[in-house]
Protein backbone atom coordinates (compact mmCIF):
# COMPACT_ATOMS: atom_id res chain seq x y z
CA UNK A 1 0.00 0.00 0.00
CA UNK A 2 1.23 3.43 -0.91
CA UNK A 3 1.99 6.17 1.92
CA UNK A 4 -1.41 8.29 -0.07
CA UNK A 5 -3.95 5.26 0.65
CA UNK A 6 -2.03 4.97 4.19
CA UNK A 7 -2.90 8.44 5.12
CA UNK A 8 -6.01 8.25 3.11
CA UNK A 9 -6.85 5.40 5.78
CA UNK A 10 -6.10 6.70 8.81
CA UNK A 11 -7.86 10.07 8.19
CA UNK A 12 -10.49 7.68 7.56
CA UNK A 13 -10.65 5.57 10.68
CA UNK A 14 -10.39 8.76 12.69
CA UNK A 15 -13.21 10.34 10.85
CA UNK A 16 -15.32 7.02 11.39
CA UNK A 17 -14.70 7.64 15.26
CA UNK A 18 -16.10 10.87 15.37
CA UNK A 19 -19.02 10.47 13.07
CA UNK A 20 -21.79 8.56 10.95
CA UNK A 21 -22.38 8.22 7.62
CA UNK A 22 -24.80 10.88 6.03
CA UNK A 23 -27.66 9.63 4.07
CA UNK A 24 -25.49 11.33 1.01
CA UNK A 25 -22.56 9.42 1.78
CA UNK A 26 -24.61 6.55 1.01
CA UNK A 27 -25.61 6.99 -1.81
CA UNK A 28 -22.30 8.01 -2.90
CA UNK A 29 -21.41 4.75 -1.99
CA UNK A 30 -23.98 3.03 -3.50
CA UNK A 31 -23.37 4.86 -6.94
CA UNK A 32 -19.56 4.12 -6.63
CA UNK A 33 -20.81 0.36 -6.29
CA UNK A 34 -23.15 0.06 -8.96
CA UNK A 35 -20.80 2.23 -11.44
CA UNK A 36 -18.04 -0.46 -10.51
CA UNK A 37 -20.75 -3.11 -11.63
CA UNK A 38 -21.05 -0.93 -14.95
CA UNK A 39 -17.81 -0.45 -15.54
CA UNK A 40 -16.73 -4.61 -14.83
CA UNK A 41 -19.41 -5.34 -17.79
CA UNK A 42 -17.98 -2.61 -19.92
CA UNK A 43 -14.54 -4.06 -20.02
CA UNK A 44 -16.55 -7.26 -20.75
CA UNK A 45 -18.00 -5.99 -23.83
CA UNK A 46 -14.10 -4.34 -24.51
CA UNK A 47 -12.96 -7.68 -24.17
CA UNK A 48 -15.18 -9.21 -26.86
CA UNK A 49 -14.73 -6.18 -28.89
CA UNK A 50 -11.24 -7.16 -29.25
CA UNK A 51 -11.62 -10.56 -30.39
CA UNK A 52 -13.58 -9.37 -32.98
CA UNK A 53 -10.74 -6.90 -34.18
CA UNK A 54 -9.63 -9.03 -37.54
CA UNK A 55 -6.59 -11.21 -37.28
CA UNK A 56 -6.20 -11.61 -41.09
CA UNK A 57 -3.07 -10.00 -42.08
CA UNK A 58 -4.82 -9.14 -45.66
CA UNK A 59 -6.94 -7.14 -44.05
CA UNK A 60 -6.84 -4.63 -41.23
CA UNK A 61 -10.85 -3.93 -39.78
CA UNK A 62 -10.46 -0.23 -38.71
CA UNK A 63 -14.16 0.19 -37.49
CA UNK A 64 -13.59 -3.54 -35.66
CA UNK A 65 -10.89 -1.51 -34.43
CA UNK A 66 -12.39 2.08 -33.88
CA UNK A 67 -15.55 0.18 -31.83
CA UNK A 68 -13.17 -1.19 -29.55
CA UNK A 69 -11.34 2.25 -28.96
CA UNK A 70 -14.71 3.74 -28.42
CA UNK A 71 -15.30 1.38 -25.66
CA UNK A 72 -11.84 2.08 -23.87
CA UNK A 73 -12.83 5.57 -23.91
CA UNK A 74 -15.96 4.64 -22.49
CA UNK A 75 -14.54 2.88 -19.88
CA UNK A 76 -12.20 5.23 -18.88
CA UNK A 77 -14.60 8.36 -18.48
CA UNK A 78 -16.46 6.02 -16.21
CA UNK A 79 -13.12 5.28 -14.14
CA UNK A 80 -13.50 8.81 -13.14
CA UNK A 81 -16.52 9.20 -12.12
CA UNK A 82 -15.79 6.43 -9.87
CA UNK A 83 -12.50 7.89 -8.60
CA UNK A 84 -14.61 10.80 -7.82
CA UNK A 85 -17.31 9.22 -6.11
CA UNK A 86 -14.85 7.19 -3.85
CA UNK A 87 -12.56 10.15 -3.16
CA UNK A 88 -15.72 11.91 -1.86
CA UNK A 89 -16.10 9.11 0.95
CA UNK A 90 -14.59 9.40 3.92
CA UNK A 91 -15.23 5.37 5.90
CA UNK A 92 -14.20 2.19 6.11
CA UNK A 93 -15.57 1.12 2.27
CA UNK A 94 -12.77 2.90 1.01
CA UNK A 95 -10.06 0.34 0.96
CA UNK A 96 -12.37 -2.13 -0.60
CA UNK A 97 -13.81 -0.03 -3.08
CA UNK A 98 -10.46 1.43 -4.16
CA UNK A 99 -9.12 -2.68 -4.28
CA UNK A 100 -11.92 -2.85 -6.79
CA UNK A 101 -10.86 0.33 -8.68
CA UNK A 102 -7.32 -0.64 -8.78
CA UNK A 103 -8.35 -4.18 -9.73
CA UNK A 104 -10.52 -2.97 -13.10
CA UNK A 105 -7.87 -0.42 -13.88
CA UNK A 106 -5.57 -3.36 -14.27
CA UNK A 107 -7.78 -5.20 -16.82
CA UNK A 108 -8.69 -2.20 -18.89
CA UNK A 109 -5.04 -1.87 -19.53
CA UNK A 110 -4.66 -5.29 -20.23
CA UNK A 111 -7.58 -5.52 -22.23
CA UNK A 112 -5.87 -2.12 -24.05
CA UNK A 113 -2.38 -4.19 -24.22
CA UNK A 114 -3.78 -7.00 -25.93
CA UNK A 115 -5.80 -4.80 -28.58
CA UNK A 116 -2.38 -2.75 -29.16
CA UNK A 117 -0.60 -6.16 -29.48
CA UNK A 118 -2.84 -7.62 -32.10
CA UNK A 119 -2.84 -3.72 -33.75
CA UNK A 120 1.13 -4.26 -33.83
CA UNK A 121 1.47 -7.79 -35.05
CA UNK A 122 -1.20 -6.90 -38.36
CA UNK A 123 0.74 -3.63 -39.09
CA UNK A 124 4.44 -5.94 -38.61
CA UNK A 125 3.52 -7.86 -41.50
CA UNK A 126 2.76 -4.84 -44.05
CA UNK A 127 5.21 -3.22 -46.02
CA UNK A 128 2.93 0.05 -45.71
CA UNK A 129 0.59 1.23 -43.47
CA UNK A 130 -2.94 0.70 -44.46
CA UNK A 131 -4.83 4.13 -45.05
CA UNK A 132 -5.73 5.51 -41.43
CA UNK A 133 -3.92 3.22 -39.53
CA UNK A 134 -0.74 6.08 -38.96
CA UNK A 135 -2.96 7.69 -36.36
CA UNK A 136 -4.25 4.27 -34.71
CA UNK A 137 -0.22 3.73 -34.26
CA UNK A 138 0.10 6.71 -32.90
CA UNK A 139 -2.67 6.46 -30.23
CA UNK A 140 -1.10 2.64 -29.60
CA UNK A 141 2.11 3.80 -29.10
CA UNK A 142 0.75 6.23 -26.13
CA UNK A 143 -1.02 3.30 -24.78
CA UNK A 144 2.09 1.53 -24.37
CA UNK A 145 3.86 4.75 -22.81
CA UNK A 146 1.01 4.99 -20.43
CA UNK A 147 0.62 1.46 -19.62
CA UNK A 148 4.22 1.09 -18.93
CA UNK A 149 4.18 4.15 -16.34
CA UNK A 150 0.78 2.64 -14.74
CA UNK A 151 2.61 -0.63 -14.09
CA UNK A 152 5.66 0.48 -12.34
CA UNK A 153 3.06 2.27 -9.58
CA UNK A 154 3.37 -0.04 -6.50
CA UNK A 155 -0.82 -0.03 -6.14
CA UNK A 156 -0.77 -1.60 -9.44
CA UNK A 157 2.25 -3.88 -10.08
CA UNK A 158 1.25 -6.90 -7.95
CA UNK A 159 -2.02 -6.87 -9.85
CA UNK A 160 -0.69 -7.41 -12.99
CA UNK A 161 -0.69 -11.18 -14.36
CA UNK A 162 2.49 -12.65 -16.23
CA UNK A 163 0.65 -13.08 -19.43
CA UNK A 164 -0.13 -9.01 -19.54
CA UNK A 165 3.44 -8.44 -19.01
CA UNK A 166 4.18 -10.42 -21.80
CA UNK A 167 2.21 -8.97 -24.43
CA UNK A 168 4.01 -5.74 -22.91
CA UNK A 169 6.71 -6.91 -23.61
CA UNK A 170 5.89 -8.27 -27.20
CA UNK A 171 4.34 -5.38 -27.89
CA UNK A 172 7.41 -3.35 -27.22
CA UNK A 173 9.67 -5.67 -29.52
CA UNK A 174 6.85 -5.59 -32.57
CA UNK A 175 7.09 -1.98 -32.15
CA UNK A 176 10.47 -1.50 -32.45
CA UNK A 177 10.52 -3.78 -35.47
CA UNK A 178 7.45 -1.35 -37.06
CA UNK A 179 9.69 1.64 -36.13
CA UNK A 180 12.77 -0.12 -37.90
CA UNK A 181 10.61 -0.33 -41.10
CA UNK A 182 8.81 2.84 -41.37
CA UNK A 183 11.14 5.42 -39.11
CA UNK A 184 8.44 7.75 -40.83
CA UNK A 185 5.94 7.30 -38.53
CA UNK A 186 7.24 8.84 -35.32
CA UNK A 187 7.45 12.38 -37.27
CA UNK A 188 4.45 13.66 -35.73
CA UNK A 189 4.94 17.55 -36.88
CA UNK A 190 5.45 18.20 -40.16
Amino acid sequence: MDEPQKTHRRQNAIRAWTKKPSAEEDLIREEAKHFLGILEQRITEMTACSLMVNDDLSFLRLDDYLRFRDLMSACWTFSILIENRIGQLEDDTVPELLDKFDQLTVAIWSVLIRGALKFFRIVSQEDYLPLGSREIFMRELKTLYDADRLFVQERYRNRIDADTMADLETSEKILSEIIEKAPRLLEIWR
